[in-house]
């Protein structure tokens, strides 16, 4: 139940976990495209 409860809470904060994969995403990426230009 509590696992249940989690996951809708997810959903409804669904703009927030996207903005957080978007920044993790965006921490990897600029980093490795540095690099890549790099090499």
């Amino acid at each position: 139940m509590v696992h249940y409860s989690f996951e809708l809470k997810l959903l409804s904060n669904k703009d927030t976990t996207i903005n957080i994969i978007y920044m993790i995403k965006r921490k990897v990426i600029i980093p490795v495209i540095k690099w890549i230009q790099k090499v």
